[in-house]
This record gives C-alpha cells, sequence and structure tokens, in this order.
C-alpha cells in the first residue's frame, strides 16, 4: 500500500451537515480510514493509505462528486526516523 493525501475545495454555502456527509461519501470512496483529518468550510484534508490500482477509480469517483470543486491527490513518501546520536 502507498500513503496518499487528499485535499479538495466545497462551494462556500455548504452547510455543516451536507459537508458532513459529502466528507463521509469521499471517505468512503477510499475503502479506508483516514489518519489524520482538518479543515475548515471551504477546503477538507486527509491521509490515507491504498493500493495504487485504486487510485483512477478514486479519481473518477472525485470527478463525478458535485460537491466538490477541484481536488488535488499526492501520493506521499514514508520516510524512516533516523536514530539520533548526542554530540561527542
Amino acid at each position: 500500500m502507498k500513503h496518499y493525501e487528499l485535499t479538495y475545495l466545497i462551494p462556500k454555502g455548504i452547510s455543516g451537515e451536507e459537508q458532513q456527509k459529502l466528507s463521509e461519501r469521499v471517505i468512503s470512496y477510499t475503502e479506508t480510514q483516514p489518519l489524520r483529518q482538518q479543515g475548515n468550510s471551504f477546503w477538507l484534508s486527509f491521509d490515507f493509505y491504498a493500493e495504487p490500482e485504486k487510485i483512477k477509480a478514486l479519481e473518477e469517483k472525485l470527478k463525478d462528486e458535485t460537491g466538490i470543486k477541484k481536488y488535488m491527490l499526492l501520493k506521499k513518501k514514508v520516510g524512516r526516523i533516523r536514530e539520533m546520536r548526542r554530540p561527542k
């Protein structure tokens, strides 16, 4: 599985309830639970893991979603934390 970040723009006049339903639909498209979610009334963003072959289907669903104005899907690199050593 690869690590991705999805950010999408929603209309200004959308109600809190509509925003919640839209977020739930978008999260269901990824077939996974978000790792972190942050957002306000305009931009929403979350990280998730998915198989690369499922990303094309996700993008098609996002294009068909009328509540999303724009979106950006990024593949993220997951790095390892190196051991920190004390200076001599």
